[in-house]
Parts: structure tokens; sequence; C-alpha cells
């Protein structure tokens, strides 16, 4: 696996869901990164499936305790082991000023540790009762997409 690769494709979705129309909800361009960890991660991994980078686990934590949590995608090895993290809005939080994407977990995975879920982002119980996840991958798989075909 090419990490440098998996960096690009986050830089070019990150950019594209600054940048497009879609927003699963009223002012999340305005307060991104915070409170969209989710869609931004589901965005990512649907456009790393489809660029051929793997079948990212997604992840989603909170801290002990507390309702309120944090998501990321990991790359598991055949053992479960993560071999790659990719926390796209790591930056929403104050000790930290960039997303990660790198090696092992996230930084993010030592203080959220109550596992909500992990699996597929398209198994992700949430689903049934949040129409808003599906529309923006593919949004964003769409114009990530067209971004592409119109700089060749």
């Amino acid at each position: 696996m090419d990490l440098e690769s998996i960096d690009k494709v986050v830089g070019e979705a990150i950019q594209s869901i600054r940048a497009m129309n879609h927003e699963p909800y009223r002012g999340f361009k305005e307060v991104w990164p915070a409170g969209s960890c989710e869609w931004t991660s589901i965005g990512i991994a649907e456009l790393l499936l489809h660029r051929g980078l793997g079948e990212w686990t997604y992840v989603q934590a909170s801290r002990p305790g507390q309702a309120s949590g944090h998501a990321w995608l990991e790359l598991r090895d055949d053992c479960g082991g993560v071999r790659y993290s990719i926390d796209a809005t790591l930056h929403q939080f104050v000790h930290h000023d960039s997303p990660y994407v790198g090696p092992g977990r996230t930084p993010a995975a030592a203080e959220f540790t109550s596992i909500n879920y992990e699996g597929n982002w398209r198994d992700w119980p949430v689903l049934l009762r949040n129409e808003t996840f599906l529309p923006f991958a593919v949004a964003t798989l769409q114009h990530v997409e067209g971004a592409a075909a119109r700089d060749a």
C-alpha cells in the first residue's frame, strides 16, 4: 500500500468536501472539521475503495462515559492489526493542528477508547436512521472524480 497515494486521495477528498455544494446539514462547511468526522471519513472510504486503495474499516468511538464521539478509518492487516489510519478531522481537537494520515492508529484512539462501531461503513447501524451519509459519500466521490476529469 502506497501511503503517498492514500495521502493524495485524502487531500483531494478534503478539497472536494470543502468545495462541493452538497452539505449533509446546514452549516456543515462553516464548522468543518468539527462535527463532521463521520461524513468526512465515509466520503474518503468510498473514494479509496473506488480508487482501488483498499477497503478501510470505519471506526466510531467515544470517550468512556460520554455520548459524543469521533470517527476515523483504519486499514487493517489479516490479523486485525492497524497498518494505517486516516483521521481527516483530527485537527478539530485542540492538541492537533492537522489531519492524521499515517502508520498505526490515529492519536485520537488513545482518547476515544470506547468503540461504538468498527466495520464497513455501509453496515453501520446509524445508517438505518440517518439517511444523509450515503448521498454525501456519493456526492464526494462524484465531485472528486469530476474534478480529476476536468484536470486531465
